[in-house]
């Protein structure tokens, strides 16, 4: 529906993730695109701040890996 309305990315997860996790890999997310970075790189710096992270539930691919770019 974004799409459809003109938003040129949607960055969505593929499946429900913990609260917790998913907040601090949003506020990554959000820190890089305010930054600067085309929407890919901020979800690959999310990403990998994800799996680098010294917490667990952060690390797991159940979390880092369910986040998506769709877009044009």
């Amino acid at each position: 529906a974004f799409l459809t309305a003109g938003a040129q990315h949607v960055i969505g997860a593929a499946w429900a993730i913990d609260d917790a996790a998913t907040l601090a890999f949003m506020e990554r997310l959000h820190l890089a695109l305010r930054a600067g970075a085309a929407p890919v790189r901020a979800l690959r710096e999310a990403q990998l701040d994800a799996i680098r992270s010294q917490d667990p539930a952060r690390r797991t691919p159940r979390v880092w890996a369910a986040f998506q770019l769709l877009g044009r």
